[in-house]
């Protein structure tokens, strides 16, 4: 009879020998892939996220923008916002603990950081970690992204929201949990900005109507499942923005300065003064009085009409007025859209970087600052913004090179080479960008304003795609040439032997 110490010895042997034969299934499980294999992916996601903020580590302290102040206010403050939605500000009051804005852009570069890493893991799987991370550090020196990410601003997540639209349309059968991070940064996206709904609205509007051309009538451009995720996805960030307003506020609603916005853009294309001129000897518009005052600068000049004369909240539903009958008018409205497409155009080419200017003692961002995290002030203040010694220049001017360097090659992969291999995925990868360019131009040009700023935030997509398509031609031509010397060997060798 065994003694029990031999018993435990046999049980000991047999759990470790089952371990041994069933940990990686276990690990396969939980990670579907070995440590081994995800190492450089994971290394890759850092190190890239640490390039991506060199920008805001060089200039001391997180960018501020004019915009700023109204997030930094309601995270800050609780308080609702006229213009902005509240989502961000909540998340820069619970990422920065009201302790430091560097785990904001910490956190927002790690959204960017693994958002890239990705869609490059997914769709262009040969592409090395280290030609990934050579790639990020080439558009943080060479375009906004470093700058946009570093910035107390929601703007670094329209590229994002681009990323995660293709993921979730393209991306083979993932890890549930996976998908799940996906949607919920694509919903994070979409309700942290007015314009981002829009702008994916636009993006599978355009799919829809590109299946007009047969080429593009195929499941493959089209999954209809997935466009139905993505859409269901859009419809909830969209009405989340004024549900959370609701939470926060007590009243749904999308913006209180939605009818602002296009009276101002109405103004800047020279279509409100006209329109002012015939309308008001029919109609009694408070903006009537002021018809001859208007200044160029309607929604910030001080002694605009919509400042001086209550505020933005007050004038809001008694601009709304004003915009319908516009709209109702064919004329003004044929117009309006013509001058919207010409400055599309505009927009598509019209990013500068040129978004950083010095924040100083006054300003909209200083005084949430100054008022509710007074500790901010001594650090921002040693920062090369603050003291006028940060400068875009070489970033713009590398930026203005790849970009128009990346839109040549395309041009002659796709317009003059038709003969060179890249799947069909990889071209609807391509063309979701190209909407996601066309949409973030219009919607911004046409219900806001022409600013850099917009399309800066997401023309570096354009270079990534460019670079990683040029990568993945040249290891298919490297591949085809190694077989070919092996298929010659191989021939020469039975020839010999014969």
């Amino acid at each position: 009879m065994a003694s029990p110490t031999d018993e435990n010895q046999r049980f000991s042997k047999h759990l470790i020998a089952y371990i041994r034969v069933h940990s990686s299934d276990y690990f396969n499980f939980l990670c579907m892939e070995p440590i081994d294999a995800r190492r450089p992916y994971l290394i890759s996601i850092a190190l890239s996220m640490l390039a991506i903020l060199a920008p805001a580590l060089y200039n001391n302290f997180p960018f501020l923008y004019s915009d700023s102040g109204t997030y930094l206010y309601v995270g800050f403050t609780g308080l609702p916002s006229e213009i902005r939605p509240v989502l961000y500000g909540w998340f820069l009051r619970w990422v920065s603990m009201k302790d430091s804005l560097w785990l904001v852009i910490f956190v927002q570069a790690w959204i960017v950081s693994w958002s890239i890493n990705r869609f490059v893991r997914t769709f262009f799987p040969a592409t090395p970690a280290l030609l990934v991370l050579g790639m990020v550090t080439l558009l943080t020196f060479a375009s906004g992204i470093g700058v946009t990410t570093g910035m107390i601003m929601p703007d670094f997540l329209t590229p994002v929201m681009i990323l995660l639209s293709i993921l979730l349309l393209y991306q083979p059968v993932i890890r549930r949990w996976e998908s799940l991070l996906q949607a919920f940064l694509l919903f994070f996206a979409l309700a942290s900005h007015h314009s981002h709904p829009y702008i994916l609205f636009c993006v599978l509007i355009g799919m829809v109507i590109l299946l007009l051309i047969p080429s593009f009538r195929q499941a493959s451009f089209f999954p209809f499942r997935r466009m139905m995720l993505v859409t269901a996805i859009a419809v909830l960030g969209f009405f989340a923005i004024p549900a959370f307003n609701y939470v926060q506020g007590g009243e749904w609603v999308r913006s209180h300065s939605s009818n602002i916005f296009l009276v101002g853009r109405m103004n800047e294309m020279g279509l409100l003064k006209p329109f002012l001129a015939q309308a008001c000897d029919k109609k009694g518009y408070g903006l009537c009085t002021y018809q001859h005052e208007i200044p160029e600068a309607f929604l910030w000049d001080g002694n605009s009409p919509v400042n001086k004369d209550g505020g933005w909240i007050a004038n809001n539903r008694l601009y709304g007025e004003i915009v319908r009958d516009f709209f109702s008018e064919p004329r003004y409205a044929k117009k309006f859209v013509i001058k919207s497409l010409e400055t599309v155009v505009q927009q598509l080419y019209t990013f500068d970087l040129c978004v950083i200017v010095a924040e100083r003692d006054g300003g909209f961002p200083y005084r949430i600052l100054e008022q509710n995290v007074p500790e901010f002030l001594p650090p921002y203040k040693f920062s090369k913004q603050y003291r006028y010694l940060w400068s875009n220049e070489v970033f713009d001017f590398l930026q203005k090179i790849l970009v128009l360097a990346s839109l040549l090659w395309l041009c002659r992969v796709f317009l003059f080479r038709p003969g060179i291999a890249i799947s069909d995925k990889g071209k609807y990868i391509g063309l979701v960008i190209v909407l996601g360019l066309l949409a973030n131009a219009f919607i911004c040009a046409s219900i806001s304003t022409i600013d850099p700023r917009f399309q800066a935030r997401l023309i570096w997509l354009l270079p990534l795609y460019a670079l990683l398509l040029a990568i993945q031609l040249w290891s298919s031509r490297q591949y085809n040439q190694e077989r070919l010397i092996t298929t010659n060997t191989d021939n020469s060798r039975r020839i010999d032997y014969h």
